[in-house]
């Protein structure tokens, strides 16, 4: 891992207070126990704010088959449908700001669609049509022709898109690392931007195991894909045994922060890990 700039972290006057820490990709059992490591001695040293968050990465590695058109289409619908539920867990200072914004409904992209009721033909070109938009739009450039994208192609603004807070970058999902080829490397993920910080090891686990079932839902379960679909309904789908610790934990959260007033207990600093009772996570 790393400390890296974040130019997000300052005062009134423009000082850099903290950096944002960067891990490695983590995979399995072995990536969980690193984080878990890894928060542990980040909370010894280091303080949090509500200008901080959590960024979590899914990818595909440089092998994997994620993210093809049908699956981004899916996943933004997915996203777009569940995301002022999904918000409800966060504190107020994290629902949809300039650094997580909710993602846009796309002109022209029919927002409710139902695969079972079409040919394979029809379903292929709604497919193909949508993905193009959508290209379109991640893209933030009108004369950015989407015929001629393909996973090779970077940004027109760059791999942070100029850092231009209007961009899609910096809503509360951020495609742009998922259909573009930012990192050079053809390395593909999706970002999920909008949890509020912490360095508690259990909580984080919690979060990347939802944004895992978010993009494993878009995957395998695309008839489900409905304006009526919940988080909780997603987290039963892919965890049928054990999502209801997962469904409680939400909706706690969901309680905790009906009054803007219990946001300041989000940043509270949180005890030494290896002194919490880990008996409640889900294991992976």
């Amino acid at each position: 891992y790393e400390a890296v700039h974040d130019g997000s972290l300052k005062d009134e006057n423009g000082n850099v207070l903290g950096g944002e820490y960067v891990t490695d990709v983590l995979i399995g059992d072995y990536g969980f126990n690193y984080l878990q490591k890894l928060c542990n001695e980040l909370a010894k040293r280091c303080e949090l704010n509500n200008k901080c968050g959590i960024h979590v990465h899914i990818g595909n590695g440089l092998e994997g088959n994620l993210f093809s058109k049908k699956h981004i289409v899916n996943l933004y619908l997915l996203c777009y449908y569940i995301q002022e539920d999904l918000s409800k867990m966060m504190p107020a200072s994290r629902r949809n700001n300039e650094y997580c914004r909710y993602i846009n409904h796309v002109s022209g992209l029919n927002l409710y669609k139902n695969s079972s009721k079409g040919s394979k033909e029809s379903m292929k070109i709604f497919y193909e049509d949508a993905y193009e938009k959508l290209v379109q739009y991640f893209a933030y450039d009108k004369g950015y022709d989407p015929k001629l994208h393909n996973k090779k192609s970077q940004h027109p603004l760059g791999n942070k898109c100029g850092y231009n807070h209007s961009t899609p970058r910096y809503c509360w999902v951020n495609f742009i690392p998922a259909v573009f080829n930012t990192r050079g490397n053809g390395a593909l993920t999706v970002e999920f931007r909008n949890h509020s910080a912490s360095l508690n090891y259990v909580k984080i686990k919690k979060w990347i195991l939802i944004c895992m079932a978010i993009v494993d839902f878009a995957e395998n379960y695309s008839d489900s894909i409905t304006p009526t679909i919940t988080i909780n309904d997603i987290l039963m789908k892919v965890y049928p045994k054990r999502g209801n610790l997962l469904v409680k934990y939400i909706e706690e959260r969901k309680q905790k922060f009906i009054s803007k007033l219990s946001e300041k207990d989000e940043y509270k600093k949180e005890q030494d890990i290896k002194n919490m009772n880990l008996k409640d996570v889900i294991l992976a």
